[in-house]
């Protein structure tokens, strides 16, 4: 399924590649979906180590933070897996999730140290100097949408509603917000693709929540509780595979960080299809395992 399903995003995407940079805004993610659900059809498990390497560099050498840094995060929870199997040391989801926690912390500071030292382009390490010099953070930096997304926010908490345009009043209180982290808001893109015809706020968390209200964000949270919770229950049996940790925290970063209306959707649809399951007892009843 996730084969089928990254082939068709490929093809989708292939008659109309970024000319900026094809593998961080065509390629990565459905050729990432690919190749490691390749290496999970063919049981090779080494395999999809060595995958989550080599896209890891290639999203590194091609300016992809985000990416490089999900995928070098998964590669270590699942060699974590691996040795907590050879240690024959048990596990729980919570555990597990902890774990998860700690390891993603010390990706991101380990690439963010990685990156401000130049090993990975004099133009990544620029940028995210200036990124952290204008807001003290690499993430609030990249992301001055957080800005706009927690003005809006103070002043409707219930959202504005589906196909509603941004008013005047809607786009100054959102560049308040951006200009508070010291982002400079007076530009095209804040007033064309940000609010130009609707609310976009370069997150599937924030995007849901101002069009859709708070049943908007309780869909999105329901979806992450599945995915994650299935997903630390998998490791923590020792069964999790590259592709599904890739994908959790892939669809954690898209719910803060990611423009829902993008690959954002498809990743959280891969993710659902792949990761939530019947309850064990469900499962049981439709094998016709006897109790």
């Amino acid at each position: 399924m996730g084969l089928l399903f990254g082939s068709g995003m490929l093809l989708s995407v292939l008659p109309r590649l970024s000319a900026d940079n094809p593998w961080k805004f065509s390629l990565s993610l459905p050729v990432t979906i690919c190749l490691l659900a390749a290496a999970w059809l063919v049981k090779a498990r080494t395999g999809e180590l060595v995958a989550l390497v080599l896209l890891a560099l290639v999203s590194a050498l091609n300016d992809s933070r985000s990416a490089a840094s999900i995928l070098a995060t998964a590669f270590l929870i699942l060699s974590w897996q691996r040795a907590r199997a050879a240690l024959q040391l048990r596990s729980t989801a919570l555990r597990v999730g902890v774990s998860i926690v700690l390891l993603g912390l010390m990706t991101y500071f380990v690439m963010q140290s990685f990156i401000l030292q130049g090993f990975l382009g004099e133009g990544a390490q620029l940028r995210s100097e200036a990124q952290i010099r204008s807001s003290g953070s690499l993430l609030l930096g990249g992301r001055p949408e957080i800005g706009a997304t927690l003005a809006l926010l103070r002043a409707s908490p219930g959202g504005y509603g589906l196909g509603v345009v941004p008013n005047f009043a809607d786009i100054y209180t959102a560049k308040s917000g951006m200009e508070r982290l010291n982002y400079d808001a007076n530009n095209g893109y804040v007033e064309r693709y940000m609010f130009g015809g609707a609310f976009e706020v370069h997150s599937v968390m924030g995007d849901l929540w101002l069009r859709c209200g708070p049943m908007g964000l309780a869909f999105l949270l329901a979806m992450l509780v599945l995915v994650l919770r299935n997903s630390a229950a998998r490791l923590a049996e020792g069964r999790g595979r590259a592709l599904t940790t890739f994908l959790a925290i892939q669809v954690v970063w898209d719910a803060f960080f990611s423009p829902f209306y993008t690959t954002a959707a498809l990743a959280l649809t891969v993710a659902v299809g792949l990761l939530v399951q019947l309850p064990t007892r469900a499962r049981d009843d439709a094998a016709g395992v006897p109790e």
